[in-house]
This record gives C-alpha cells, sequence and structure tokens, in this order.
C-alpha cells in the first residue's frame, strides 16, 4: 500500500476567515485541523490552539494569526517517517503533497501501514496509559487548565466511583469556548465572558469506545480504523484503567527498551558510529528521567539542512511521554551528536522545571 492510497482532502480556510467562521467549520466537520490556503498551502490551524487561548472577539480575529507553518511531506515519503512526525508533533493528521495539491492522513489512516504481527500477543493492558482525568464536579476552566500545562489534547472525566463518563477533548473545548463566546450580549459588546462557571460534564463527550484490558490489540485497530477513533478507555468491572491513542499503538514499531519505546528517524544514512553514540546518549538521558517519572515513549526526528557548500546543519526535533506530561523541545547544531546533546539538555531541563513547580504547588497546599 501506497500513501496515495490514504489520502483525503483537507478542511481549507483562507488566512483572513475569522476565527470564529474557521471554529464553526471545524466543530461542523468534526476536525482537529484545517488547512490555511490562499491558493498555496501556507500551513495549519489546529483546535488545540484555538481552544486553550484566551480570544474576546473571535468574530474580530483573523485565523492567520494562528497558522502553524509546516512544509508537506512528498507523497513518496517513507511512511515511517510520517508516523515518528505523528509522535513528535501534536497534529493527527498530516499534509502530504500529491500532485499540485495538499491532501491529509489522518493518524488511524496509518496505522493501516503497520504489518499485522505487530500485534500478535498484545492485549489492551499491554498499550494503555493511566493519563491525567478529572472528575464531573470540576470546572471547564480546570480541564483547560490542565490540558494546557502538560499539553494534553484529552483528559477522561470520572465519577465518584472511578468509572469514566466522559471525555474531554480539543474540539468539545473549542465547541463550549465558542458558543460561550457567541452569547449575544457578549459577542456585540466585545466582552471577555468567562468560562469558569461551566461544568465539566456540560462539555464533555459521552460516545467513545470501551474494551477490556484482555482485548486484542488488532481488534482495537481495526475499530480505531472503521470508527475514526481517536481515544479507546480500557476499563474492568466498570473501572477506569487507562486510554489508547494511535500514538500508543505507533510505539509498538519502535526500539524497545523494558517497557519503554524509543523511535529515531532521519539517522539512517549516518555513519554506524555516531548512530550507536547517539543511542548512547538516548540512553543515558532516558536513565537520568526514569529516576525522576516513569516513560512511556520517545520520538526524535532529525533534519539535516546543507548551509553553504558541503557543510550541513542538523536540527532535531522531539517528544517525550512521562507519567508527568508530554514534553518537547528543538535544538540545532553542524555537528549530529552535539545537537542531540543539547536537544536532550533541553528536553531533561523542561521536566526537572515541571517536576520542580508541581512540587512547589504541593508544598503550598
Amino acid at each position: 500500500m501506497e500513501l496515495k492510497g490514504v489520502l483525503e482532502p483537507a478542511l481549507k480556510v483562507r488566512p483572513d476567515d475569522s476565527l470564529s467562521h474557521v471554529a464553526s467549520r471545524m466543530i461542523k466537520g468534526g476536525v482537529n485541523e484545517v488547512f490555511v490556503w490562499n491558493g498555496d498551502f501556507l500551513g495549519i490551524v489546529t483546535a488545540d490552539e484555538i481552544a486553550k487561548r484566551s480570544i474576546s472577539n473571535p468574530d474580530k480575529v483573523k485565523i492567520s494569526n494562528f497558522i502553524h507553518k509546516i512544509t508537506p511531506f512528498p507523497a513518496d515519503t517513507p511512511v515511517a517517517d510520517l508516523i515518528n512526525y505523528v509522535l513528535v508533533s501534536d497534529l493527527k493528521s498530516v499534509p502530504v503533497k500529491h500532485g499540485e495539491d495538499v491532501y491529509m492522513v489522518r493518524k488511524q489512516a496509518l496505522l493501516k501501514f503497520i504489518k499485522d504481527d505487530v500485534f500478535s500477543g498484545k492485549k489492551a493492558r499491554n498499550l494503555m496509559i493511566f493519563p491525567y482525568c478529572i472528575s464531573t464536579d470540576d470546572s471547564f476552566s480546570t480541564a483547560i487548565s490542565i490540558m494546557r500545562d502538560f499539553s494534553l489534547s484529552r483528559i477522561p472525566v470520572l465519577d465518584s466511583g472511578s468509572s469514566v463518563v466522559g471525555i474531554v477533548d480539543s474540539i468539545s473545548l473549542l465547541k463550549a469556548v465558542m458558543s460561550k463566546k457567541r452569547l449575544s450580549r457578549g459577542e456585540k459588546g466585545g466582552e471577555k465572558i468567562s468560562v469558569r462557571g461551566i461544568s465539566v460534564s456540560s462539555v464533555m463527550k459521552t460516545d467513545f469506545m470501551r474494551v477490556g484490558p484482555e482485548e486484542g490489540v488488532k481488534k482495537i485497530v481495526n475499530s480505531i480504523q472503521r470508527k475514526n477513533i481517536q481515544t479507546v478507555v480500557v476499563e474492568k468491572n466498570g473501572k477506569f484503567m487507562g486510554i489508547i491513542t494511535p500514538k500508543d499503538i505507533f510505539k509498538l514499531i519502535g526500539r524497545s527498551m523494558e517497557t519503554l519505546y524509543i523511535r529515531v528517524s532521519g539517522l539512517q544514512e549516518e555513519d554506524k558510529f555516531i548512530q550507536e553514540k547517539i543511542d548512547e546518549m538516548i540512553n543515558n538521558s532516558i536513565g537520568k528521567i526514569l529516576k525522576k517519572t516513569s516513560v512511556n515513549y520517545l520520538a526524535i526526528n532529525v533534519t539535516k539542512h546543507r548551509k553553504g557548500g558541503e557543510r550541513m546543519k542538523y536540527s532535531v526535533h522531539g517528544r517525550i511521554e512521562t507519567g508527568k506530561g508530554s514534553f518537547h523541545a528543538n535544538d540545532y547544531e553542524w555537528d549530529s551528536t552535539k545537537a542531540m546533546k543539547k536537544f536532550l539538555g533541553k528536553i531533561e531541563r523542561e521536566i526537572e522545571n515541571k517536576l520542580g513547580r508541581s512540587s512547589f504547588r504541593l508544598r503550598r497546599k
């Protein structure tokens, strides 16, 4: 199968469209990203970015202020590179150029390229992660704060009996924010309307897929593809155990280090000694991080840029999913090992800073 077989038309908007117009189209279409287009592809706007920002009058704000610039991938890009980019980024779909147009490839569609033997013997309990959760008593603003602070795109809502009753994701956040801001008096007066009083139970999604911990991963993957699902809830006897997302499934094709999965792309043409040196650097860094928190996976993408003559610049961009949230960083250098060292150092400091802030908040309570 080639990428051409999973290309889909993207929802396109103009750079001068208003934020409220674009948000309404995203909500109606149930899409997390739109492509900004003025005859050429300008970039992507995500529901995450809109929903987590404080905007007083969306009718007067142009969507061009929210563009995430990204170069579309060629249609002949190796699927492994696209999967790694999905792990590194927050995007739910990837732009791919075919002919004169740019199409989207959903994360769910990329699952079709994973061979069945990868899922052999794997159960839901082998892949699920236990995420940050909130209760039905929490406010809408609490959900936004947690999702913003920990770079989350979804958060389960639990009742007093530890059962999942809903999921708050970027689209439900966006829908709540926009409906609240469009209340007639507030919108006409250009006033900022507080969402702090909204209960999270009034904005959460209640229609989601549930499986038991012994459900086979292959069956789960088939359902995700067929129903275009982004989140699967794992529970036992009505009690919440964890969630599975396409990202969690993609980690199966990465390099395993006990329960940690690592995926590095862009170094295939490097000398074997350099690759081994970078592997050692990554393992040492992971060892330090594991002393502070659990780690689910690490995805790293290395891009080479030729700058004048024969000299090459290496850009490293990556994301790590931990028990304390998701962290990402990027850096560059003229040497691949130096670029990787700077990137890993940034990731370690990001985690240290987050843990420090969390400890400070706990001490104040």
